[in-house]
């Protein structure tokens, strides 16, 4: 019985994703041109998103944060 658990541990844990690596800068200005944005600022990265300033598909100018693993605007 405890070999049965142990080996059912196990294939959870083999099944654990791995974190995704953090998206690189061209990834994140991809990412905003196919949601429709378009005329990024400088990106920068900092307390833990890429952030620019950049104009949506509806033509309005603001702040854009993306976050570093998902790409979640």
């Amino acid at each position: 019985m405890a070999r049965a658990r142990a080996g059912l541990l196990g294939s959870a844990y083999a099944q654990s994703p791995a974190p995704a690596a953090p998206l690189t800068q061209a990834q994140v200005k991809a990412l905003l041109s196919e949601q429709g944005y378009s005329k990024l600022d400088k990106l920068k990265f900092e307390d833990g998103l890429s952030k620019t300033e950049a104009t949506s598909g509806d033509g309005k100018r603001g702040d854009v944060r993306v976050g570093p693993r998902g790409g979640r605007i």
